[in-house]
This record gives structure tokens, sequence and C-alpha cells, in this order.
């Protein structure tokens, strides 16, 4: 099935989670795609959930998808700047995850024996 909506200038009130979530960066564009009818039924169903139009929704959906993965500082915040200033190597942090990892099922297979 050919599904065509038409991504326009984040504007009206169905884009203002769009803009909220993107801070208003969105150019126009439209796209045709083919779609089965229950992938369609499925979009159609959480934009409606969303409180927004399909062509939002998938609009969301692909810019979430293109941006650039997130770095290391980004996904772990204060913990990553503690590592580096640790000095510690990555090689010595992967040690010492496994180590607490085993450390960890260690202690756990202890308790279910008691």
């Amino acid at each position: 099935m050919r599904s065509t909506w038409s991504v326009l200038d984040a504007k009206g009130p169905e884009f203002s989670l769009l803009q909220r979530v993107f801070c208003g960066i969105m150019k126009a564009m439209t796209l045709s795609i083919e779609l089965s009818s229950e992938t369609e039924a499925c979009l159609k169903a959480r934009a409606s959930q969303a409180g927004v139009a399909v062509a939002a929704y998938v609009g969301a959906l692909v810019e979430q998808i293109a941006k650039p993965p997130l770095s290391l500082e980004e996904i772990s915040g204060p913990v990553a700047t503690d590592f580096a200033k640790s000095g510690m190597t990555e090689d010595e942090l992967g040690d010492l995850l496994e180590e607490v990892k085993h450390e960890m099922r260690a202690e756990k297979r202890a308790r279910r024996a008691s």
C-alpha cells in the first residue's frame, strides 16, 4: 500500500509536540513510502494516541532516527567525567567491570544456596 504524507513546516497545533521535541527544526519534505496495511494502521493508532497527525508522528520518528548517536559523556554524564579523571584505561575499566560482575554473580549464587 502506498501512503503519502506531507511533512510540512512545524506549524499548527498538530505540530506542537514536534516543536517541543525537535526544537522547531523541521524542513518541508514530502515522502511516498510503501507500507503494509498493518503498519499504516499501527502508525495511525500511535499518532492518534500521541494526539498528533500521522505526518507529524512519522516525521518525529524519522528525525529521531536521523540524529547522530549520543556520545558516552551525554549518555553517562558524570560517570564519564569521573572515569576520565581516574586515569584508568578502557581495558582496566573493562577488567574491573568483569571482576565486579563475577563477584555479584557469586554473591547471588551464595544467597540462592542458603
